[in-house]
């Protein structure tokens, strides 16, 4: 986590905004990576500290919050209103 901690910062802030390098590969691996951390009970104390740099950093610069990864909706369901006119023709309502 300290090398990752340390070349994160060497990124431009708007790597992952960027057109040309949002949507890499690191994204995801650092969405895993965090939900790894997450849902581990027991890190050692170095590595306690390097995952709190890591998120910290991660808001700091990238505008990540704790839990929540830019991009991380995509996936997610969306809810759509319909009128009552569409609900009429699809015999919903």
């Amino acid at each position: 986590t300290e090398l990752l901690v340390a070349q994160l910062r060497s990124l431009p802030r708007d790597f992952f905004e960027d057109e040309l390098s949002k949507e890499n590969f690191l994204r995801q691996c650092l969405r895993d990576y965090l939900e790894i951390l997450r849902d581990t009970s027991r890190l050692p104390a170095r590595q306690e500290k390097a995952q709190t740099q890591l998120k910290a950093l991660l808001k700091s610069k990238f505008g990540w919050g704790s839990e929540r990864v830019p991009g991380d909706d995509e996936d997610e369901p969306v809810v759509v209103e319909l009128t009552e006119k569409q609900l009429e023709e699809l015999k919903l309502a």
